[in-house]
């Protein structure tokens, strides 16, 4: 697992990108993402912001919930997201 917020958040967002992919779907079609992060330091939350802010489609901009939350095996984010045809 990589160790750096932007990582894990880089690849969490990859994955999601494949999801959505196989679905038949694309970033323009979420509507809801919450992301849960082990640490919301100004820090951390910039690093994984800036991540999301590249790779979020302008076009479809999902709801969006940030929250601060213990996880296991060393995960620093993950993502939760809905999407709609």
């Amino acid at each position: 697992m990589p160790s750096s917020t932007s990582q894990q958040t880089a690849e969490a967002l990859e994955k999601l990108e494949e999801i959505l992919k196989e679905a038949g779907l694309a970033r323009k079609h979420l509507i809801a993402i919450t992301i849960y992060i082990a640490d919301i330091s100004p820090e951390n939350f910039e690093e994984m912001n800036e991540v999301y802010d590249a790779w979020i489609d302008p076009q479809g901009l999902p709801t969006r919930l940030c929250v601060q939350a213990k996880m296991g095996h060393g995960a620093a984010v993950e993502i939760r997201a809905e999407a709609c045809y």
